[in-house]
């Protein structure tokens, strides 16, 4: 749908729901700003949420990229990254200023983020099976590594202990569901 419900995560009640104006993707918290972010498919946009109010409070256009879907932030480095589905590509937000940074390729139909915080490191999991590694140092973004990894590996998750990623996906040994992980590479 083209809403975002907000959630209280200590009492687990929904606090009210948010009108977007268009299919939303991924969705994120901003602890330093205390904002929600979502990735606005339908509109194009990083839209800005206020817990508290209900409200959306600010709207950035995302030019150049095309189907926003996946999110992910480092809320020191004040940087949102996001995910462009339809042109592979992935967007760098300065959340200081509300601007655009830099763009980079990535693989086909671009999905689930992770962030590595201690590592400075974001993980693009690709609808494609592709994943594309890339190192963070100064809101500027370089390829590590791109490949495909698997059929339907399209979701990432991180153990910030470990530094290790997750894959789920669905053709594993036997044709049952697999998760695959990652050690990173230094």
């Amino acid at each position: 749908g083209g809403s975002e419900t907000v959630i209280d995560a200590v009492t687990a009640q929904v606090r009210g729901t948010v009108d977007l104006g268009g299919d939303v993707g991924n969705v994120a918290y901003d602890p330093v700003a205390d904002q929600m972010l979502v990735a606005v498919q339908g509109k194009g946009d990083l839209a800005a949420i206020d817990p508290q109010a209900l409200t959306v409070i600010r709207r950035l256009p995302l030019p150049g990229c095309r189907g926003g879907h996946g999110l992910a932030l480092d809320p020191q480095a004040r940087l949102a990254f996001v995910a462009c589905e339809d042109n592979a590509t992935l967007l760098t937000v300065d959340l200081a200023t509300w601007q655009t940074a830099g763009t980079i390729d990535v693989g086909k139909h671009p999905d689930v983020l992770a962030y590595d915080q201690g590592a400075q490191r974001l993980y693009v999991a690709s609808e494609s099976g592709t994943v594309t590694v890339l190192d963070q140092q100064g809101g500027h973004l370089t390829e590590l590594g791109s490949g495909h990894l698997a059929d339907g590996a399209h979701v990432a998750v991180l153990d910030p202990n470990t530094h290790h990623t997750y894959y789920p996906i669905p053709d594993g040994t036997g044709g049952r569901p697999a998760l695959l992980e990652q050690a990173p590479n230094p």
